[in-house]
């Protein structure tokens, strides 16, 4: 019977690891898509780009959880931040770097607070969106 319960669990966080995948490349797709609408002029875009990205950061980081349940936080979100940079053509030593750092004090500060974790995403999401903008420009 514990062997039965075992398969499961490996089954279903395959399941959902899968799913997960499935989603992370559905929201890179329309991220995409919403980036050509903010070249076109469409301020919407950036939001529901940058928004999409987030998204899809969120489900690679939880089919990387999923398919490797013994990899430590620290290596997942890495592996999340070179898959994510990869996707999004933006993967260099400086960009890497300076995510990795932003992301290890977001993940200390959120140990310590969980809503000042919280608070800090979204201030990240509004800083991502700002800065789009201001790069469009």
């Amino acid at each position: 019977m514990e062997a039965a319960e075992s398969y499961r669990g490996r089954s279903n966080r395959k399941d959902r690891a899968i799913f997960n995948i499935a989603l992370a490349a559905g929201a890179n797709h329309f991220a995409h898509l919403a980036d050509k609408a903010a070249d076109e002029g469409e301020t919407g875009g950036v939001a529901v780009g940058v928004l999409l990205r987030f998204g899809r950061d969120l489900s690679i980081e939880s089919a990387l959880k999923d398919a490797f349940p013994d990899l430590d936080d620290v290596r997942i979100r890495a592996v999340r931040r070179v898959i994510g940079q990869y996707l999004d053509r933006q993967l260099t030593i400086e960009n890497f770097a300076a995510a990795t750092v932003k992301d290890e004090i977001k993940a200390a500060l959120s140990k310590e607070n969980a809503k000042l974790g919280d608070a800090i995403e979204v201030v990240d999401l509004i800083a991502c969106v700002l800065g789009r903008l201001k790069k469009d420009k």
